[in-house]
This record gives structure tokens, C-alpha cells and sequence, in this order.
């Protein structure tokens, strides 16, 4: 994932003051490799399983809410043992 945003870098753009939310879509193999089937910059946010209700609840309601103040207030949210909820920085 690092990767794939260090490719485009150049091409998202930087806006003061905003954040954006990319959504991976990842697969599985049989021998659990996994694989990169596409980035999207709008990611849908409904719920089309029980999975994703799930995980798009949480992302609203506790996660992006949490990290957006904490990164406002200069903590570091996404840290090491400091992450917030389910989600981890992996590029700073």
C-alpha cells in the first residue's frame, strides 16, 4: 500500500486542511497470497455485506472521527501502541 501511494504521489495532490480516503480492494489465493485488485479514491461506503456494514460503521463513527482529532491536537494517533481503534499509519 505504501508503495502504491509513493507511485502516484505526484498526482494526488495536497489540499491544507483535508484528508483523503482511498479504498483497496484485496483478494485472497488459496495458499493466502494476497493480491491487489484495485485503489479507489472513492470508496463506496454502503453496505453490501454484514463484513463491510461493519467495518464502514466503525470507520464513521470511531475511527476517522478519533484520528482527525487527535491529529489536529499534534498526538500521534496512528503510532506505534497509540493506534487508533483497527487502523495503523503506514506512511507518515
Amino acid at each position: 500500500m505504501t508503495n502504491s501511494i509513493l507511485a502516484c504521489q505526484e498526482w494526488l495532490g495536497h489540499r491544507e486542511n483535508s484528508h483523503t480516503l482511498l479504498g483497496y480492494d484485496l483478494m485472497l489465493d488459496e495458499a493466502l497470497n494476497v493480491w491487489l485488485i484495485e485503489i479507489n479514491s472513492s470508496p463506496a461506503m454502503d453496505f453490501s455485506t454484514p463484513i463491510t456494514e461493519k467495518l464502514v460503521k466503525e470507520l464513521l463513527t470511531t475511527g476517522m472521527p478519533r484520528l482527525l482529532i487527535d491529529g489536529m491536537n499534534g498526538k500521534e494517533a496512528l503510532d506505534g501502541e497509540n493506534f487508533t481503534d483497527n487502523f495503523e499509519r503506514i506512511y507518515n
